[in-house]
């Protein structure tokens, strides 16, 4: 997880688009793996793949500036 964000902030964006994606797979329920996801792939303008990563993070977490961060995102798309 920190080498995909530390590619993300470097703007290694497709680094960090494959690093991300081994990440999700070894942590599927991580809401904080699917919201790098999310920017990854916006910022790559896969804008489907990162809805549903934000979507995802809605559904598995409670915490509100998880959330917020995950709907500003959807806002964006």
């Amino acid at each position: 997880y920190q080498q995909a964000l530390t590619a993300y902030a470097q703007q290694n964006y497709e680094e960090a688009a494959t690093l991300i994606d081994e990440v999700v797979q070894n942590l599927p329920h991580d809401p904080n793996t699917h919201l790098l996801r999310g920017h990854v792939y916006y910022v790559l303008q896969q804008y489907d793949v990162a809805k549903a990563e934000y979507q995802e993070v809605l559904k598995s977490t409670e915490d509100p500036e998880i959330i917020g961060f995950a709907k500003n995102g959807l806002e964006h798309i």
